[in-house]
């Protein structure tokens, strides 16, 4: 049995998060430890996975670069929902983005389909080599804390989603 480095655990999961739109690649070099997100004509899209993605990623000693191609110059401040709504347009894994305010504050929430995700991930957690999480597991790993932004998913039954104030 091959076990793999967490890294990969990493790629699969950019691969999974964009396997569903069909604009986007995701390229894995080993040789460089980098990860390129490719778009396809869409600078819009590409600018705002430009600002959200983390430029590198950790795991011990190792650090893999990520980079967005190919528009890595990003000019102008977006509002943080409008930049996820832009990254994923397109992608049916992905519902919305939307501030929600309170007494204490505004929060950010980027919703995500109801949906557990396996996919192939040879490490010790599974025997078989499966990996299975929810979309915005995938999504909290990919983006880490570079934002003000909860994620979540969406209620799989719409009758039961009940507007913010409503529950007991």
């Amino acid at each position: 049995m091959k076990v793999s480095a967490p890294w990969y655990t990493f790629v699969h999961e950019l691969e999974e998060l964009f396997k569903r739109d069909a604009g986007i690649k995701v390229q894995y070099d080993e040789q460089a430890n980098v990860v390129k997100i490719f778009v396809d004509n869409n600078p819009k899209k590409c600018d705002a996975l430009t600002k959200l993605m983390p430029t590198e990623k950790t795991f011990g000693n190792i650090t893999m670069k990520i980079e967005v191609v190919p528009s890595n110059n990003v000019t102008n401040e977006e509002d943080i929902c409008q930049m996820f709504d832009d990254a994923f347009c397109g992608n049916s894994a992905y519902e919305c983005a939307m501030p929600i305010k309170s007494l204490v504050g505004s929060f950010n929430y980027a919703v995500f389909d109801n949906r557990v995700v396996q996919f192939f991930n040879d490490n010790m957690a599974d025997i078989n080599g499966n990996k299975s999480m929810l979309y915005e597991d995938i999504a909290r790993d990919v983006f880490g804390d570079k934002f003000a932004m909860f994620f979540c998913t969406t209620a799989k039954d719409k009758a039961l989603a009940k507007p913010l104030g409503e529950w007991p």
